[in-house]
């Protein structure tokens, strides 16, 4: 995982970061190796993903996430802080653990604003909010 330290980034390194987010995201979900993201996200972003799991193996579920950006706009930026919308072609598969497909979620596009912080020397994505 790439971290990325200079004060301004590109739009390019903010979509890496995003994307590099959600596609180990998507594999935690679905039962498939760890969230080792700590130089790159948050842990309170992470912690509540871990949570998410810990739920779905509760209810003996798993989520496939495929998740594509398709167009990704910097709102807002400063030296500590940046906003950026992402409209994301997403679809989420949930499956008991036998393999039935329980439910399907598809929404094309979705918006999800993504808020960046700069700590210790590198941005960190710290939340994001879907819908919006």
């Amino acid at each position: 995982v790439k971290e990325i330290k200079k004060a301004s980034p590109s739009i390019e390194e903010i979509k890496y970061l995003i994307e590099t987010w959600l596609s180990n995201k998507s594999n935690y979900m679905a039962g498939k190796g760890e969230l080792n993201l700590s130089k790159i996200v948050k842990y309170g972003l992470t912690k509540r993903t871990i949570e998410d799991r810990q739920k779905d193996i509760k209810k003996g579920v798993y989520k496939e996430i495929s998740s594509q950006i398709k167009e990704i706009v910097l709102k807002s930026q400063t030296s500590s802080r940046i906003v950026a919308v992402a409209e994301l072609k997403y679809n989420e598969k949930i499956f008991k653990n036998s393999g039935e497909l329980v439910n399907e979620i598809s929404i094309n596009p979705l918006q999800v604003r993504y808020i960046l912080g700069f700590s210790n020397k590198r941005w960190k994505l710290v939340d994001f909010v879907s819908g919006a």
